[in-house]
């Protein structure tokens, strides 16, 4: 009997890359939940925690968990996938969960990224305390490559508080 194959190993995170201070836009309507719309205006790309303003005071949110998976229940992952396996999805449908922490309530977002090319952003106000969210995209049947959720802080001009990674490997 053959052996199974190894699972591919994901692609490095990239760097985020240096940011200056974004210039002052409208804010974006809050968007949250499984049917959120699909965003195609430029964000400024996130900055990392070293990056931070020392001098804004803010708090900022904490991820406490954050995967992709096959489904979600009451906002929580039912499984935690590091390669997709499109057989097992809903035609494709993908869940990004994120349990996070913030004492003052706040705005988060999941970008949804295939072979680091933003292709959605989905908005989550928070309540005081810790949270659970998720959000999904609906993974074209040949969209392989390494796709990533990056939970930015949309409080703290788009900070990076967590990357998730999962490939989807072509058979």
């Amino acid at each position: 009997e053959p052996e199974p194959e190894p699972e591919p190993e994901p692609e490095p995170e990239p760097e985020p890359e240096p940011k200056s201070k974004p210039q002052p836009q409208a804010e974006p309507e809050t968007e949250s939940g499984p049917e959120a719309e699909s965003r195609s205006d430029p964000r400024p790309e996130p900055r990392s925690a070293d990056e931070s303003d020392a001098t804004s005071g803010s708090i900022v949110a904490r991820v406490l968990d954050a995967t992709f998976s096959y489904g979600v229940r009451q906002g929580r992952a039912t499984s935690s996938l590091t390669s997709i396996d499109y057989r097992q999805t809903d035609a494709g449908r993908v869940f990004f969960a994120t349990r996070i922490q913030d004492p003052d309530g706040g705005r988060i977002v999941h970008q949804w990224r295939i072979n680091n090319e933003i292709i959605e952003q989905q908005y989550f106000n928070l309540a005081a305390g810790t949270s659970s969210i998720s959000s999904s995209y609906q993974i074209p049947e040949h969209a392989y490559g390494t796709w990533r959720v990056y939970v930015l802080d949309a409080d703290n001009d788009g900070e990076i508080l967590k990357i998730g990674t999962a490939v989807y490997p072509q058979p």
